[in-house]
């Protein structure tokens, strides 16, 4: 009986398209059931309910088994209905095309990122969650390679052709395994275009933009590191536009593979040769505490248009977490402007078996308030001002969340981190 290692590439091509239309028809059955495209009236849907999940680390020669457990525990769970939802949200690292670090990769680059589609869809668990739920998914630097950002071809302009040739080929099997059936940028017909990888969709009623924090992020330098944006103009645009144009009392949905709250204690380590107050340290961090001026720029957005119930959505560090921030203003033009809430949700990994790649409790700060300044206020002293707490939930697993109106027109969130034993569960109101 031949292996997907020892088929020839022309038959390992044929099982890949066949794994892949079939994944296309489910789960494109699915999104048309579930995507609406009108506005629901909010008395008629008082809850809404969704998955969110990232971060599957490909089994090894003895962990098949355990290494998808999580996508069994939620197949079993959808196929008896104790979970009800709208669909399955991936965060990232769905899949690893660096897991064997260089050694025994194949020959041809492509591979790297085909082989590992192909695993992980020939896996029973993972065809079984696909089948009974929709699928909204995003790519992260695993998709491509560890920790993924751009290099000045200015400076390096031989690494730079490497590396774009690298996420070419990423992008192109990102597009074909995990957006095959949609969702699409601008309409069924529309072509799947990798200068434009994030979307927006209604998730059964519910308001979700989808961003792409990977390969629309700038590069880097110790000079330019307060500069530099986690995304770029034309997709932090819309995403404003987005948080405008939603119903205002409807929760909004933001996924975002990188973490946006709580910040990384390792960007505030102190400096006693510097003469700044504040010692801020963004190219330690990955995440939206390394690209400041996106993170200012967002809260300070949703500070000054008053936009309430909006809810990150992330995956990445390989721990749960469950963060509610207060964001307000401190200088003159703040008169009449009432605090606004966020929250930010982060799933565990699905499986993520290395300690030494798995963020702990110490890694993030727990509790903090932090002032900043706009873009284009900079003569301003710091009128912003950042509040936020966390809770932690350690373990491997998937994130149910749970959004209910009460009797008094509030929204609460129920996040249930799902785990074989003691699953851990935040509650909060969204405002």
């Amino acid at each position: 009986m031949k292996t997907t290692e020892t088929l020839s590439p022309s038959e390992r091509s044929r099982i890949a398209k066949a794994v892949s239309q079939r994944f296309r028809s489910q789960n494109e059955q699915a999104l048309d059931s579930s995507i609406v495209k009108s506005q629901p009236d909010v008395q008629s849907k008082p809850a809404f309910t969704f998955v969110l999940g990232g971060c599957q680390y490909p089994a090894g020669l003895l962990d098949v088994e355990p290494a998808y457990d999580a996508y069994a525990r939620l197949a079993n769970r959808l196929e008896t209905g104790e979970i009800t939802a709208a669909g399955l949200i991936l965060t990232g690292d769905q899949i690893y095309a660096d897991a064997t670090a260089g050694l025994f990769d194949p020959t041809q680059l492509v591979d790297h990122y085909r082989r590992s589609y192909e695993r992980l869809l020939q896996k029973k668990p993972v065809r079984e969650v696909m089948r009974q739920i929709p699928v909204i998914s995003m790519f992260d630097d695993h998709e491509i390679s560890d920790n993924y950002e751009p290099i000045n071809s200015s400076f390096h302009p031989d690494k730079s052709c490497q590396q774009q040739e690298r996420l070419g080929l990423a992008l192109k099997q990102y597009i074909y395994y995990q957006r095959g059936s949609g969702p699409y940028p601008d309409g069924k017909t529309a072509e799947i275009k990798p200068e434009k990888l994030w979307y927006e969709v209604n998730l059964s009623g519910l308001p979700v933009f989808v961003t792409n924090t990977r390969s629309d992020r700038q590069w880097r330098t110790a000079t330019s590191e307060n500069k530099a944006r986690i995304m770029g103009a034309g997709q932090t645009d819309a995403l404003k536009h987005w948080l405008l144009t939603q119903d205002e009392s409807l929760p909004k949905i933001v996924v975002s593979p990188s973490i946006f709250l709580p910040r990384h204690t390792r960007i505030l380590q102190s400096n006693k040769n510097s003469n700044s107050e504040h010692n801020d340290y963004p190219l330690l961090s990955d995440s939206w505490d390394g690209y400041p001026a996106s993170l200012y720029d967002l809260l300070a957005f949703i500070s000054d248009n008053s936009i309430l119930n909006v809810i990150f959505v992330s995956g990445d560090e390989h721990l749960g977490c469950a963060s509610k921030a207060v964001i307000d203003q401190t200088g003159s033009a703040s008169v009449g402007l009432k605090p606004v809430s966020i929250h930010s949700i982060h799933t565990s990994a699905l499986y993520a078996p290395y300690p030494f790649a798995n963020a702990c409790k110490e890694d993030l700060i727990k509790r903090e308030t932090f002032s900043f300044k706009n873009i284009g206020m900079e003569n301003s002293e710091n009128p912003y001002r950042c509040t936020y707490s966390t809770e932690f939930y350690s373990g491997f697993g998937f994130t149910v969340i749970k959004l209910t109106k009460n009797s008094r027109g509030e929204w609460e969130i129920n996040c249930e981190f799902d785990r074989e034993k003691n699953s851990g569960n935040y509650k909060a109101f969204l405002t």
